[in-house]
């Protein structure tokens, strides 16, 4: 009997053993698959953000196309090559009197007192300071 139980005890050994080696040649081939798959699977994201890309490019050129071609078509129009050309180039008809203005100034704003820079010295420092001044001057 005690040859029966090594020999059951020896099975059950080499059963676990068995398992622990099938488990590992598994774990070790997915593990080697998600390894050779990563490289290809980061171009093929890869180029898909690309192709995306290229895409909303494409779709900006086309944009940017019928935004060119209608600017062509006015220029077809009498009217708006002639307000160009009095805009950009400033032409006249004859008998027309050109204007043009040399110096364009905004109209002074008045300032606030909230504006105006306060002295916030103490009277007798700003007399001190007045009288520094007057001997500094030749």
């Amino acid at each position: 009997m005690k040859d029966g139980r090594i020999v059951k005890i020896e099975s059950k050994i080499s059963d676990k053993k068995h398992f622990s080696l099938s488990a590992i040649i598994i774990l070790s081939t997915i593990v080697l698959c998600v390894v050779f798959m990563f490289s290809p699977l980061q171009i093929y994201f890869r180029n898909q953000i690309e192709l995306n890309t290229l895409k909303s490019n494409i779709e900006a050129a086309k944009n940017q196309k019928l935004e060119l071609n209608d600017e062509l078509k006015r220029w077809d129009d009498k009217n708006f090559v002639v307000a160009k050309a009095r805009e950009r180039l400033g032409f006249v008809f004859p008998g027309e009197v050109p204007v043009s203005v040399i110096e364009d100034k905004p109209a002074k704003k008045q300032t606030s007192k909230s504006s105006q820079i306060v002295n916030t010295d103490v009277w007798y420092k700003q007399i001190g300071d007045s009288f520094s001044l007057i001997q500094t001057l030749p």
